[in-house]
């Protein structure tokens, strides 16, 4: 069940907001001044003969997840009391979060933000996939999906940071696990095949279209 929320309107004058808008409204708030920055830094960018090279979905979600974590955490009374229809609201407006910012920028989506903007931990998210209700399992699956997909297409682009994308995403039934570390786009990886480094960036190349990098090629030597 989601909470009411007493805050003030731009005119000072009270209003009561479920949780989800309440924090979205926060969110836009509280990165307005750099998404207008952005804006104006994109359209002179244009305008060169030669456009700089920036990637400004990834710039402002790094200010978007800060903000979002200064949201806190939902005891565990209020996460039990969470319903399906609470989940689906979240995610719902985080979806049109990103939409509204995919108009401007190329923006990178990540299931670490959704589960802050819940204010639960990837830890609870995760075991809902396990849950004893079949239609919490097929939520999170279909959430998932959504992530998964995007973090694909965002790679083959190359409009976000590719390490950062590639570390986001669990590669299922291929015999790897690419682990995040606190948005420092350090991968580690871990095959079940014990295959060289060599065959395990090749295979990353295959799945996630990723170039790779000087340090990359290092491991041929």
């Amino acid at each position: 069940m989601l909470d009411i929320i007493q805050d003030i309107d731009e005119n000072g004058e009270p209003v009561q907001m479920d949780e989800i808008d309440y924090k979205i409204d926060k969110i836009k708030k509280g990165t307005s001044e750099m998404f207008s920055k952005l804006i104006a830094e994109k359209t002179a960018n244009e305008a060169r003969s030669k456009p700089l090279t920036a990637k400004y979905g990834y710039r402002l979600a790094t200010k978007i997840t800060a903000v979002i974590h200064q949201l806190g955490l939902k005891d565990t009374d209020h996460i039990i009391s969470l319903n399906n229809d609470d989940i689906r609201g979240y995610f719902n407006a985080y979806s049109d979060l990103i939409a509204f910012y995919n108009e401007y920028f190329d923006f990178p989506a990540n299931k670490q933000d959704f589960c802050a903007l819940i204010g639960i931990t990837v830890k609870v998210y995760n075991s809902w996939a396990e849950d004893d209700d079949d239609e919490r399992r097929l939520l999170v699956q279909s959430i998932d999906d959504y992530f998964n997909s995007l973090g694909f297409h965002a790679g083959e682009v190359g409009n976000v940071n590719d390490k950062a994308t590639m570390a986001r995403m669990k590669i299922k039934d291929a015999g790897q696990g690419l682990v995040e570390n606190n948005f420092s786009a350090t991968i580690s990886v871990e095959n079940k095949l014990n295959q060289s480094p060599l065959e395990l960036q090749k295979q990353l190349e295959r799945l996630l279209g990723a170039s790779m990098t000087a340090e990359q090629k290092k491991l041929k030597q």
